[in-house]
Formats: structure tokens, C-alpha cells, sequence
């Protein structure tokens, strides 16, 4: 990370700020306890939202990893831990997509745990549940969506795709910040450092020939 920003000619600390004078690392531990706490509990809804009732496979999976291989369980389990922890606290609006190396490494234990009940007759039968997954997040949708206070959140990111990019997991017809910067569309928060980032993009793209309705597809 390091080597890259300072090849494309950034300064050596710019991982650990923005040029619009943020700085996540400062904010991520100058929170109060109440926050830290909040924080702990949004990145559970997390994880609970994008696994449901894999969640109790997965933790059953770290269980069955320990009993048979140590070396890969403390290996992952440390990887995973300081991922999650790291996304959980860090003071940056769109945090969820740093969980993502965690959620992979939850994914092997959720393996794991389906692996350890093959042979369960009962819990077999559980596989019908999974065919309602979809039905959960439509449900989730619909309930949040009529709650008074997700109106103003609704309006704030609304040029994300609203509370359907946050809730629904299938992502249909959610704007791309390539299609968002062509179309010069404006967002209620700051978000320079992305349309910059998307601009130099598209230019590189402009000049290889593609137009800018291939561009917004990419």
C-alpha cells in the first residue's frame, strides 16, 4: 500500500488520511465508549444480516478447526479477529466493505460446521430454511423502509441506490461511481476522493477507445 501511493506520487502517510484533511486512524481512536461499544454491537447486526442461520454453523466450523488442526485455526483466527476488529472501529462511513477478508475466513468455519452435521438427519431437513433467505431480506427491506427515521437516511443516500444497497444483498440497479461521475450527479456527503479517483479512470478508459456508455457498464 505503502509503495504504491508513493509511486503514484502520494505522500507516505496518505493511507492513514485523505486530501480532503480526514483522518481515519485519529478518528477510529478518539472514539468515546458508548461508541466503541455501538461499534461492536453494528459490526454483530453485521455479520447475523449477511449470514443468518449460517452463523451458527460458522462458529460451530472455529470449533471443529481447533479440535483438528491448531496451526490453521490460531493462523485464521488471528487473521479474522484483527480484520474484524479493524473494521469495527475504523471511522470511515463505508466500513462494511473492510469485513470482507473476515467474512471469507467465516465462510471456511461455516464449511466446517455444515461438514460436522452430514450426517444429521434433522438438521438435514433445516435445508428447506434456506430457500426463505431471500424472503428475510425482502422483509427486512419492507419493515425498515416504513420506519419514520429511514426516510432521512433514504434521502442521504439516496445516490448509492438508498436503504436497497445496504439491505438487499443482490445489488440489482444500484449506481456505479463511474456512471454517478458521468452523469456529474451530486451526493449529500462528501465523496471527492472517489469521483477523482473516477475521473482519472474514465480519462485512461476515454483514451483506450471506449466510449462513455462501455465505461459506465465497466
Amino acid at each position: 500500500m505503502f509503495v504504491v501511493n508513493q509511486i503514484s506520487g502520494l505522500a507516505l502517510l496518505s493511507p492513514f488520511t485523505s486530501d480532503q484533511g480526514v483522518s481515519w486512524v485519529q478518528d477510529s481512536l478518539e472514539k468515546d465508549l458508548k461508541t466503541y461499544t455501538k461499534d461492536v454491537g453494528v459490526s454483530i447486526l453485521y455479520l447475523l444480516y449477511n449470514f443468518n442461520i449460517f452463523t451458527f454453523f460458522g462458529i460451530i466450523g472455529v470449533g471443529e478447526l481447533y479440535r483438528y488442526n491448531k496451526k490453521i485455526f490460531y493462523l485464521l483466527f488471528i487473521a479474522g479477529t484483527l480484520n474484524f476488529g479493524f473494521a469495527t472501529f475504523y471511522a470511515v462511513s463505508d466500513n462494511y466493505v473492510f469485513f470482507i477478508p473476515a467474512y471469507l475466513i467465516f465462510a471456511i468455519g461455516i464449511g466446517l460446521g455444515l461438514k460436522r452435521f452430514k450426517n444429521s438427519v434433522s438438521i438435514r431437513r433445516l435445508v428447506i430454511l434456506s430457500l426463505f433467505i431471500p424472503l428475510f431480506y425482502c422483509l427486512t427491506f419492507y419493515f425498515v423502509s416504513n420506519i419514520p427515521q429511514s426516510v432521512s437516511f433514504q434521502e442521504k443516500k439516496s445516490y448509492k441506490g438508498g436503504l436497497s444497497y445496504y439491505l438487499l444483498p443482490w445489488m440489482s440497479n444500484n449506481v456505479g461511481i463511474l456512471e454517478f461521475t458521468i452523469e456529474k450527479r451530486h451526493a449529500p456527503e462528501p465523496i471527492n476522493w472517489m469521483t477523482a479517483s473516477a475521473i482519472e479512470f474514465i480519462e485512461l478508459k476515454k483514451s483506450q477507445g471506449y466510449t462513455l456508455e462501455e465505461i459506465k457498464k465497466l
